[in-house]
C-alpha cells in the first residue's frame, strides 16, 4: 500500500516508524517545512507544501497514494482541509488522528479564547504576556502598549520583533517544567497564550503555569471537518489493515 503521511508532529515520528517497519507499506512522510531544520525521521520524507489542493491532487495521482494519514498539528487546518476535500474528490481513503485537548485541572487559571483578541480586556497595565501560540499571535497586541509581549520561536527571524511592545525569545524544545518555572519568574510572566494542541510534549509550560499561579489565554480548536478521526496512534493501524490491501 503506497501511503502519504501528512507529519509535522511527535506523533508522526511515531507513527512513521510503525508503518516503515510493516513490509506491506511504502510510506511517504510530508512536512510542511516551516523550521529551518527539520528532523529527518524517516527514509522517504518531503519537505515544503503542495501548492493548494490543485497541487496535493496532482501529488496523490502522479505518485499513486492509496490512502492519506494526516497526523498533523491539531491547528494545520489548511492542509486538513484541504486532504479532505482532494481525497474525497479523487476517491482515497483517508484518516486524521487528533491527538487529545488539553483539560483544565485544578489550580489552573484558564481562559477559553476563540481569537487572541478575545485576551485584550484581560490585561492589565505591565502585563508581561508570554505567546507560545506563534508569531502570527503577536499582531493582535501590537497596539497594546502597556502590556510587553515575548515571542518564543525555535528559529531566529530574519527581522527583528515587528512591534516597539515585545521580542523574541529564540530556544528549541523540549522544555522541562523546571525550565519553564524559571523563565516565567525571571521574565515576570503573568499570561501564557497557547493553542490547546494537546500532547505530552509540549505540556510543561502549562504545568509551569499552574504552579506559579499564571494565567492561561488557551485558544480554542478549530472546528473538525469531518471523515475518520481517531485519537489513538493504535487505530491508524487498525484502520489500514481493515481497507484489506495486500
Amino acid at each position: 500500500m503506497n501511503i502519504l503521511l501528512l507529519g509535522g508532529t511527535f506523533e508522526a515520528r511515531i507513527l512513521a516508524k510503525q508503518l516503515e517497519n510493516n513490509p506491506k507499506y511504502l510510506v511517504t512522510v510530508s512536512m510542511a517545512g516551516v523550521t529551518k531544520a527539520p528532523i529527518k525521521y524517516s527514509e522517504n520524507m518531503r519537505f515544503g507544501g503542495f501548492g493548494g489542493q490543485k497541487g496535493l491532487k496532482n501529488y496523490l495521482k502522479i505518485n499513486n497514494i492509496d490512502a492519506l494519514v494526516d497526523v498533523t498539528h491539531p491547528f494545520a487546518s489548511n492542509i486538513t482541509y484541504n486532504a479532505k476535500v482532494v481525497c474525497e474528490e479523487l476517491n482515497i481513503p483517508r484518516i486524521l488522528y487528533e491527538r487529545k485537548a488539553w483539560i483544565e485541572e485544578e489550580n489552573d487559571k484558564w481562559l477559553r479564547l476563540d481569537c487572541e483578541y478575545d485576551l485584550i480586556p484581560h490585561l492589565n497595565n505591565r502585563d508581561v504576556v508570554f505567546i507560545a501560540s506563534g508569531r502570527q499571535s503577536a499582531a493582535h497586541f501590537k497596539d497594546q502598549k502597556n502590556i510587553f509581549l515575548i515571542c518564543r520561536q525555535i528559529d531566529k527571524p530574519q527581522n527583528p520583533f515587528p512591534y516597539g511592545n515585545g521580542r523574541y525569545l529564540i530556544s528549541r524544545p523540549p522544555f522541562s517544567v523546571e525550565s519553564e518555572m524559571q523563565l516565567f519568574e525571571e521574565l515576570k510572566v503573568n499570561w501564557l497564550l497557547v493553542k490547546n494542541s494537546g500532547g505530552s510534549q509540549s505540556e510543561a509550560k502549562l504545568i509551569a503555569a499552574r504552579k506559579l499561579g499564571i494565567s492561561v489565554g488557551v485558544l480554542n480548536r478549530p472546528k473538525s471537518f469531518g471523515g475518520t478521526i481517531v485519537s489513538e496512534l493504535s487505530e491508524v493501524g487498525n484502520w489500514l489493515e481493515g481497507l484489506g490491501y495486500e
